[in-house]
């Protein structure tokens, strides 16, 4: 018993030196502001900011509450978790960000919102793809147009080498690669 306390010690004291904020270390509770984030209770969030904790503690999957808000849309909840600092371009153990999940399902408010928190327009994740790629292959062009605008980089290529327009290709919007081209993407 008393080895495995002090092994458990040693772990906590070596991620804490190693940078790690005490409120992401979550390894026996959940995520408190993140349920509550999902559940939309702002009070219950900012209680919890309030408290101490850690806009950037995350879910077993890396997801931080501003995940959750901004794919919820829940704006006034964004705005709080980012008045108490949390991390625009933190990324999930899939290295995704509230961005690329918020182009993936669409949300524009939460884009738009994310863009004017200076959100890393061509982060890449684990598989090299950027919320740009994403938007093409979602096939949503209002969307696609606003993160050309705020600045994505249209020569980059995912890790398998597939550019913008191949991801355009395989939108489930025909019109996609037309969009693509009219916004100075070739191949």
């Amino acid at each position: 018993m008393f080895r495995r306390l002090f092994t458990a010690l040693i772990f906590t004291t070596a991620s804490l030196a190693a940078g790690q904020a005490l409120g992401q270390i979550s390894l026996l509770e959940k995520n408190e502001i993140v349920e509550k984030t999902v559940s939309g209770d702002y009070d219950g969030v900012r209680l919890l900011l309030l408290r101490g904790g850690n806009a950037n503690s995350t879910d077993s999957n890396g997801k931080t509450a501003l995940f959750e808000a901004a794919s919820n849309q829940d704006l006034s909840i964004m705005e709080l978790l980012m008045e108490f600092d949390a991390d625009a371009d933190w990324s999930d153990d899939l290295g995704n960000t509230a961005l690329y999940y918020s182009v993936e399902q669409a949300r524009y408010e939460s884009v738009q919102f994310l863009l004017d928190a200076n959100a890393n327009v061509n982060h890449s994740n684990k598989r090299g793809v950027t919320p740009v790629m994403m938007a093409a292959r979602v096939g949503d062009p209002d969307i696609f147009m606003m993160l050309m605008d705020a600045g994505a980089d249209p020569s980059l290529r995912d890790y398998s080498g597939n550019t913008i327009m191949d991801h355009a290709r395989q939108s489930r919007n025909g019109n996609m690669v037309n969009v693509a081209r009219r916004a100075g993407i070739t191949d």
